[in-house]
């Protein structure tokens, strides 16, 4: 199948950026789903209906998930109160559906649902649309059985556009690497976040034999600094608070010693070729309901 995409784009545009396993577009329809997936080494793509999921559902489940992240006080870093009684989980629910109705189905057109060794895993990368890219989709599953899960079968990546993958195509790969951990414990009129010492002690031991690490904590976390290690840097992992501005995006950011590192400081400087940014900090994947295909959260900025 040849299809068109994006405007003049067809899928024969996409397959040499897909090297790392199938891509797999899903389509959120008001009446049904449907899937799309370009497989590397031009071998001929495939589409088909997924006929149980739709729009509407899609919506009532990222409802269904923001009310059960707010309940369990998942949405906020720093000391969470406690579970309060009485509220009904519902995240258990959300990913049993979309293993059931969307999940399941495109693995086994991939004929991927059978014994693979856990090492041996296949890669896939999936763009999601609509409702359904603010949905957990590599934890979809049904959790009271085994082997009913899409981690039990498949390592999931995301891109959020087409476009992007392309321009993740374009990156030189670098054998050295160059990291930067960034850690507010103590961010001035916020809460305290206890845990980030010990989460920046685990990315050394981690990263500290294979890259050139670097880190800036607490008062030395400055808007300026970070900026400008930022751009010496090949990957940064940052470990602070952050606010989601859904009116503003640009004016999202995450809060330093000194003040927010917005989105648009962050647009002001050059970062081509970077690698991976690890965002340890609350409300970075949020987004905006009223614009779900719009690439625009701090996660998909950085």
């Amino acid at each position: 199948m040849r299809s068109r995409m994006a405007g003049t784009s067809s899928t024969d545009d996409f397959v040499p950026a897909v090297r790392n396993g199938p891509f797999a577009v899903i389509n959120c329809h008001t009446y049904c789903c449907d899937a799309l997936i370009i497989f590397p080494g031009g071998e001929e793509s495939t589409h088909f209906r997924l006929p149980n999921f739709n729009e509407d559902k899609a919506r009532r489940a990222r409802s269904d998930l923001d009310i059960s992240l707010k309940q369990k006080h998942l949405r906020q870093r720093g000391v969470r109160p406690r579970h309060q009684l009485g509220h009904e989980d519902r995240i258990e629910g959300v990913l049993q559906a979309l293993w059931g109705d969307i999940f399941k189905p495109v693995l086994d057109e991939l004929g991927y649902m059978g014994n693979i060794p856990k090492e041996c895993l296949p890669h896939i990368t999936w763009c999601p649309t609509g409702s359904l890219s603010f949905l957990p989709l590599h934890a979809a599953g049904d959790y009271s059985q085994p082997g009913s899960k899409v981690f039990d079968y498949v390592i999931s990546s995301y891109v959020p556009t087409l476009t992007a993958l392309l321009a993740s195509s374009h990156s030189d790969l670098k054998r050295s690497c160059r990291m930067l951990a960034v850690g507010q414990a103590a961010t001035p009129g916020d809460t305290p976040l206890p845990g980030t010492t010990k989460e920046l002690s685990h990315v050394k031991a981690h990263a500290y034999s294979s890259t050139e690490y670097s880190e800036l904590v607490d008062a030395q976390t400055t808007t300026t600094s970070v900026l400008d290690a930022m751009e010496e840097n090949d990957w940064v992992h940052l470990a602070c608070h952050a606010h989601q501005n859904v009116d503003n995006p640009t004016k999202s950011g995450f809060f330093l010693h000194d003040g927010t590192l917005d989105l648009a400081s962050i647009n002001r400087r050059s970062f081509k070729n970077k690698g991976l940014a690890f965002l340890s900090a609350c409300q970075t994947a949020t987004g905006d309901e009223r614009l779900p295909d719009e690439a625009f959260t701090l996660h998909l900025a950085c």
